[in-house]
């Protein structure tokens, strides 16, 4: 699996499980289900940084066992460019191994040869030339090995470029960079809940104002009308007096109209009785007045009592039609009551929603924390495999400078059976690319990774005094 790979793999896990924690908890509503999703996000989150710095560090330290401790392990760490890695380097290393035996039984025929020429007093130009075309021949394997051995170092470098690749850094800031904006969008959320959840608040509060006063008002409107069927009952109630009266009053003004008639006949008798009757005659004319006063205070009593019955029939009327629109104020308050009723039922519904929802967003939040958390942890790990990855760079550039001061004596050697080549090498530009190249940070382990580099130094040394010797 490449590096890439890997480093999506894991911060894809996270983020699955950020999006599965995001969508379960907004069906969960109590405490320890959402504590049980966070801490299995966090859990998952961990064991992705855990497994991927646990591969990385144990292809490091692999590694770091085949080129401080010479061990010829295979690189199992799941990573492919930290297997290829270790692949070219035991390759090479055992290339290393040959090329040592190469020298050393060199080495061992030189020496002989030395031997050999200081027991003689001299010698003649047949064993100087087969002590050329030894020499020669050394000369040329250590060269074709010396291009074999440029190459795995340029390999080791462009693998060990790939490890400590800036994309890695990229995508693990990026996913960091994504959580934060979650975080933060998270937090607006809560803050607009909280804030809608204060808004309707209000707006409950006020909804059960306007029901207590639409309760009073629709009292009011019931008293009203009960008034108004009381008024309309005792109107209803005077029109039988009225009539009562009306009829009296023609009672009396029929008997006013009938005394009349007798004071009429009185006079005329008291008329006939002459001076006997003049008496009667006056008492029959007082009667006559007092009957014409009776039907004259009748007919105004009558008018009265029409224009009584007539006003109460009015008053009946305008009742009546007060009441209609008493009953229709009344079904009118009924209705808004019901709707304030409804809308006081919604806002509660809100408020629940909204608890709801603030309190998700609470968990989410938590859970995105604990994602972010879990983020910089690998993050961290990644730190420490750069790290790494600078310790093996400088073991490069140290190598990469021996095989230049190696492969100038083997250039001299080469001289040996061939004046015409120059004398000093064709330069290895990917190998002084390499041996100039800036070092990473120095630290700590900078002082353990010098004593191959003396080992190097010490075996240049040692090549150098016998070509010189031979010479």
């Amino acid at each position: 699996m490449k590096t890439n790979t890997t480093f999506l793999t894991s911060h894809s896990l996270v983020a699955v499980v950020a999006t599965a924690a995001a969508m379960a908890g907004s069906s969960l509503s109590t405490h320890y289900q959402w504590a049980i999703v966070m801490v299995a996000a966090l859990a998952a989150a961990g064991a992705a940084s855990l497994l991927l710095g646990h591969k990385v560090g144990k292809g490091i330290g692999q590694l770091k066992k085949m080129l401080v401790e010479r061990q010829q392990t295979i690189v199992s760490s799941g990573i492919r460019e930290i297997d290829e890695l270790g692949s070219t380097v035991m390759q090479t290393s055992l290339r290393y191994d040959e090329i040592e035996v190469a020298s050393r039984q060199n080495a061992r025929e030189l020496q002989s040869m030395l031997s050999r020429l200081s027991r003689r007093d001299g010698y003649d130009s047949a064993d100087m030339g087969e002590f050329k075309t030894v020499l020669g021949g050394v000369g040329r394997s250590l060269s074709e090995l010396m291009g074999q051995i440029e190459k795995d170092v340029v390999e080791i470098s462009r693998c060990n470029a790939d490890i400590n690749s800036a994309k890695q850094s990229e995508a693990t800031y990026r996913t960091t960079a994504l959580l934060q904006n979650l975080t933060n969008g998270v937090e607006r959320v809560a803050d607009r809940c909280a804030q809608l959840q204060q808004q309707i608040g209000s707006a409950e509060k006020a909804v059960a104002k306007a029901i207590e006063k639409t309760n009073v008002l629709t009292e009011g409107v019931h008293r009203i009308r009960s008034c108004s069927e009381t008024s309309k009952k005792k109107l209803r109630s005077l029109g039988d007096p009225t009539r009562q009266i009306g009829n009296i009053v023609g009672t009396i003004t029929d008997i006013a109209a009938r005394t009349e008639m007798l004071a009429l006949n009185a006079s005329i008798e008291s008329i006939r009785a002459g001076e006997h009757g003049r008496g009667f005659a006056v008492v029959a004319d007082e009667v006559r007045k007092l009957a014409e006063q009776t039907s004259h205070s009748a007919r105004e009593i009558g008018v009265l009592a029409e224009s009584l019955e007539m006003q109460t029939t009015d008053s009946l009327a305008v009742l009546s039609r007060e009441q209609n629109e008493v009953e229709s104020d009344i079904a009118v308050v009924e209705a808004i009551r019901e709707t304030l009723n409804e809308l006081s039922q919604v806002t509660a519904a809100g408020m629940f929603v909204v608890s709801d929802l603030s309190q998700q967003g609470d968990q989410q939040q938590n859970l995105v924390q604990g994602l972010a958390g879990g983020i910089d942890s690998i993050a961290s790990a990644h730190q420490a495999d750069r790290k790494r990855a600078d310790h093996a760079s400088w073991a490069i550039k140290s190598l990469a400078k021996t095989a230049i001061d190696l492969d100038s004596n083997i250039h001299r050697l080469r001289g040996c059976t061939n004046p015409n080549l120059d004398v000093t090498p064709a330069e290895r530009r990917q190998l002084l690319e390499l041996a100039n190249q800036t070092r990473a940070d120095a630290t700590p382990d900078a002082a353990g990774r010098q004593e191959p580099a003396g080992r190097h130094q010490a075996g240049r040394h040692e090549n150098t005094r016998v070509t010189e010797e031979a010479k």
